[in-house]
């Protein structure tokens, strides 16, 4: 059964209003269209008229989910390559949407947009094969981007990576020769072509 409108409260009633008329104004702005969706995603606000988040992307912006879900992702590669100081932004959301693959990956990430921003035409598709090519590779060792644009190793003054996740998977490829890292490799590659053309994939591995 759905909430009603009443049950979201005046103060929720009134985001709803403010985050859709950002929706509504913009797809002028991919950017803030993906932020307010996905603050309506997750704070619930779908609710107020909805079941789910599909049903609300579909009904009310004639969106499916998966399309909600890409505009979501290229507002969140826009923040974090923000947060560096790249000298080009992506010019529209088909730029920004490809490097999602990568948003586990910032450094890559990072090193991904450099690279595509680099020449005189941008295009989706370019950024895309580059997105690829990182992909196709080993991940690097985890890095944190910092405001400079900089890479810091997780281990400076962290011990994220010395987990239980992470002893697990050293052992497997130790123990099979780096299959897992080949599998995952292929596993997102195909993630990211299925992603640039609408569908919504995971390409998390799951220890079983």
């Amino acid at each position: 059964m759905s909430l009603s409108v009443q049950q979201l409260g005046p103060q929720m009633t009134r985001r709803l209003a403010e985050l859709e008329s950002e929706i509504e104004g913009g797809l002028r702005s991919f950017i803030r269209v993906g932020q307010a969706l996905r603050e309506i995603h997750d704070q619930h606000l779908y609710h107020a008229e909805w079941d789910s988040f599909g049903a609300y992307c579909r009904e009310r912006w004639a969106l499916s989910r998966s399309r909600a879900y890409q505009l979501v992702d290229a507002a969140e590669v826009c923040e974090a390559l923000a947060s560096t100081t790249v000298d080009t932004m992506p010019e529209n959301e088909a730029q920004a949407r490809q490097l999602a693959p990568l948003k586990d990956r910032p450094a890559e990430m990072l090193a991904a947009w450099r690279e595509a921003s680099a020449g005189a035409d941008i295009t989706a598709r370019g950024v895309r094969a580059i997105v690829i090519t990182h992909l196709s590779q080993p991940p690097t060792p985890s890095l944190a981007i910092s405001a400079n644009g900089a890479g810091k190793h997780a281990s400076e003054g962290s011990e994220a990576d010395s987990g239980p996740e992470n002893a697990w998977a050293g052992e497997v490829e130790a123990t099979i020769g780096g299959s897992r890292t080949r599998v995952e490799t292929q596993i997102a590659e195909v993630a990211a072509l299925l992603t640039a053309r609408g569908f919504d994939v995971s390409t998390e591995v799951r220890q079983t």
